[in-house]
């Protein structure tokens, strides 16, 4: 299987992520972990040598990483206990989405935060690592690096394309798509930190991209 994360050439340049730098917040007690019904609208999308996740953003649509579909000919999405088959009906090659039409049955799209994620926010980054079962792994620490959310969190090659969910009064929320893992660039070389998460927010990108497909949040 293809890495869809080391095969990413657009990596974001970190200078320094550490702990220091962004307030903390217990996950535990403002953002409880969501139940796998409330996870209903995170998917697993495959495709030709490719493994990754990807969101129903509104009904028949579902919002992954570009570079999970990038060299694909067919898209797989994994809907209601089988395979259905998608269509790429959009992409950002510069913001690594891409928007797939598919009949997600009575899978309810996800609400779709409209704010900012601040950087004592918590949340979670949910996808497929590895193709297999869904998960949802803590997510906080959060700032913005370029165009990008960074975020600590525990992830692996197949949650691309998943989404950062953080809570609005009580409730899960759609908050980014998990692009990848951030990487520090120097003297040529990539160094990534595999306790981090890249994500690109709402506000900056995922709006307007989902607008542009008329999707209106």
């Amino acid at each position: 299987m293809i890495d869809p994360v080391l095969q990413h050439t657009n990596a974001i340049d970190v200078q320094t992520l550490n702990d220091s730098e962004t307030s903390s917040a217990d996950v535990s007690s403002n953002c409880k972990t969501p139940t796998q019904d409330e996870l209903a609208a995170v998917v697993r999308v495959g495709a030709a040598g490719s493994d990754g996740s990807g969101t129903v953003v509104a009904p028949n649509r579902v919002l992954t990483a570009y570079h999970v579909v990038e060299s694909a000919i067919d898209n797989w999405v994994y809907i209601n206990n089988d395979w259905a088959k998608g269509h790429l009906i959009g992409l950002s090659i510069e913001n690594d989405m891409a928007l797939l039409a598919v009949d997600t049955g009575n899978i309810k799209p996800i609400k779709i935060r409209r704010t900012y994620v601040g950087d004592s926010d918590v949340g979670y980054v949910s996808g497929f690592p590895g193709g297999l079962d869904k998960v949802a792994k803590p997510a906080s620490k959060f700032i913005y690096v370029q165009e990008f959310l960074i975020a600590k969190a525990e992830i692996d090659h197949g949650i691309s394309g998943g989404g950062l969910l953080t809570c609005d009064a009580g409730e899960h929320v759609y908050s980014g798509v998990v692009i990848g893992w951030p990487a520090l660039r120097r003297d040529g070389d990539l160094y990534f930190y595999e306790n981090q998460a890249a994500i690109m927010p709402i506000p900056t990108a995922v709006k307007p991209f989902l607008r542009d497909h008329s999707i209106e949040l």
